[in-house]
């Protein structure tokens, strides 16, 4: 037997004829399983079989009475008669469950709420693709909603705090950002400058042993990059017999750095082979090429030693 529900609400649905037909369920069919409010407005009988016809209301939720929903339980050959879609290629047997709101009307598996106003708020917090010419969306609703919210209430609170409660935070946020980044380029500025005389203080005070000019030192809050530019410079005004072997500190963090000309190189030195014997003495290890090798340790004060190590490894 093909049964066919049509629900209304905020008004009764009515036929071609006018009469009103809500819900129509068997007798021994229990409305309550479809859904929470019905009541109950007149018993009719069809072909013979009796029905009893509900009016179905949402209490939460009162649509115009042009708007209303229509749940069709029967045939297949009859959902496609009604222009029902069948969403992501599944697979349906002979009877199918058909919902209509509108315009839209779709195969269904079962309705999920009893009324559209217990979604409540809806906000889709992502989309994306599943398969090709196939989008997938992604979104929270009700109490999740809310909680949602609550948290973003709280960011921006706590970010309007940060910035002593600006009337336009993202003004402000635009004018800290502008702010830090003109002084990161000072700050890089001033380490370049700071870079220039370094390099320059050192070639004052080279130091030739056995015909080879030996640079060294020891210094504190000297980033290792900034070794690292400092011995590649060297090695390009000096290039014949220069020994580059600096000791230094930063956040903390002792680091030793071998720098060698090529012609060292090929006498027989290798930077990785020096530095990694001499960062025993910083509790640290390391390595790198043969002309130019750094090593991380874990203690500063034996950074002086680990320096006249290298020398001394190096026969200097």
């Amino acid at each position: 037997m093909k049964r066919r529900l049509v629900v209304s609400y905020g008004a009764l649905a009515r036929d071609k004829d006018g009469k009103p037909v809500g819900l129509k369920l068997p007798p021994t069919v229990d409305p309550s399983d479809f859904y929470p409010y019905v009541r109950l407005y007149e018993t009719r009988q069809e072909n013979g079989k009796d029905y009893s016809c509900y009016f179905v209301y949402k209490e939460s939720h009162k649509m115009d009475s042009k708007e209303f929903a229509r749940l069709v339980d029967g045939a297949i050959e009859e959902a496609k008669e009604l222009g029902a879609i069948a969403l992501f290629g599944e697979k349906y047997g002979d009877r199918v469950r058909v919902i209509q709101f509108g315009s839209s009307i779709e195969f269904c598996g079962g309705t999920h709420v009893a009324a559209t106003g217990n979604i409540g708020m809806m906000k889709i917090v992502s989309e994306s693709s599943v398969a090709a010419g196939v989008r997938r969306i992604e979104a929270y609703t009700g109490a999740r909603v809310e909680e949602m919210l609550d948290a973003f209430q709280d960011t921006m609170r706590d970010l309007k705090a940060l910035f002593n409660n600006a009337p336009d935070l993202s003004g402000a946020i635009r004018k800290y950002i502008e702010e830090n980044a003109g002084l990161k380029k000072q700050v890089e500025d001033f380490m370049k400058e700071k870079e220039a005389q370094l390099k320059e203080k050192l070639l004052q005070n080279i130091q030739e042993v056995n015909g080879t000019k030996v640079i060294k030192f020891c210094a504190a809050m000297i980033p290792a990059d900034t070794v690292k530019n400092i011995a590649f410079q060297l090695r390009g005004e000096i290039t014949e017999n220069l020994f580059f072997v600096a000791g230094t500190v930063f956040e903390g963090k002792p680091m030793l750095t071998v720098m060698l000309s090529d012609n060292l190189v090929a006498g027989g030195l290798k930077a990785g082979n020096l530095v990694k014997e001499a960062a025993k003495l910083i509790q640290g290890g390391g390595g790198g090429q043969p002309h130019f090798a750094t090593a991380g340790g874990k203690n500063p004060d034996g950074l002086s030693a680990a320096v006249d190590k290298v020398l001394e490894l190096a026969g200097l």
